[in-house]
């Protein structure tokens, strides 16, 4: 049997319209993780699927930082430390590290007269204690003062312990993974918060409010003064008279009220004065200052 061509042409027509077109697109599958879904990138979790939330970052305050008050953490990068506020700190005192010159010799001021009441003709005489020297021309008597010398600090700066607290408190600096909208996926692992220097209460989303204070929430004068002194030392001298340059015949001196003249009356050909006391210098380290707080310390809000 022969078929038409219009008849067939119809029949085809029909079948194709029947099965639909396979070369046409279906519609896409991927889609937004919403608002605040963030971070999962292609294929991977939300902040939200993470257990994580996603919050902004506060108005007029700094972090993330992770707030530990356990003691045992360390920071590589911490953005503060110190306590709450109403807890303890220890501040220990200062340490002095003073030390002084070991000892200090007599100083020696002499002076020469031509009579034997120390009045008429004075000069001074440079002496060194117990040594033999060649009295001055005409010289019947001598004065003679010695005084201690002064003792010297070194002037070692304190050491300062460092405030301890209980707790210890630390806020360290992290970086987290950004959402959507520019908020952050806060992790429900660890406690996440912001501070703030500024603000006093602390804003929807961080329901935890601490107030900690930090080290330089303190003022710390903690130091030593230091001086160095002569004990109850003292080196009255004696005086001594020759008749011959070598100090070999002598000649006793009598002395009223300091002035020392030659018994004989005669003018001495040498001397030799002697205050060989030394007065050992004795250190006085006094601990001064200590630690005050002198700050209101920082607002920290913890995410939930």
């Amino acid at each position: 049997m022969t078929m038409r061509l219009p008849l067939y042409v119809a029949l085809v027509t029909a079948l194709m319209a029947a099965c639909g077109d396979d070369s046409s697109s279906g519609g896409s599958s991927t889609g937004a993780g919403g608002s605040g879904g963030g971070t999962g990138g292609e294929g991977g979790l939300s902040c939200e699927d993470q257990g994580g939330t996603c919050l902004a970052t506060p108005i007029g305050f700094k972090g993330p930082v992770e707030l530990s008050d356990s003691g045992a953490t360390t920071c590589t990068n911490d953005a503060f430390e110190g306590t709450y506020v109403g807890e303890d700190f220890e501040a220990t005192p200062a340490e002095c590290n003073c030390a002084c010159s070991p000892e200090s010799a007599c100083d020696l001021a002499v002076t020469a007269f031509g009579d034997a009441a120390c009045l008429s003709g004075p000069a001074a005489v440079s002496v060194t204690s117990g040594v033999c020297q060649a009295a001055p021309a005409d010289t019947v008597a001598l004065t003679a003062q010695a005084t201690l010398g002064t003792c010297q600090s070194n002037g070692a700066p304190a050491s300062v312990p460092s405030i301890k607290f209980t707790p210890y408190v630390v806020g360290c600096s992290v970086n987290l993974n950004d959402c959507d909208n520019g908020t952050v996926c806060i992790p429900s692992t660890r406690k996440y918060c912001f501070w703030s220097e500024t603000e006093t209460s602390c804003p929807s989303g961080f329901d935890e409010q601490l107030n900690v204070l930090r080290r330089e929430d303190f003022s710390d004068d903690r130091d030593c003064t230091c001086e160095c002194g002569l004990g109850d030392v003292t080196c009255p001298p004696s005086v001594e008279f020759f008749s011959d340059a070598a100090c070999a015949t002598g000649e006793a001196a009598s002395n009223t009220d300091g002035c020392n003249a030659t018994d004989s009356g005669e003018a001495a050909a040498s001397l030799r004065v002697n205050a060989n006391a030394t007065g050992r210098c004795e250190l006085t380290a006094q601990v001064v200052g200590g630690v005050v707080q002198s700050g209101a310390g920082i607002l920290v809000c913890c995410a939930p």
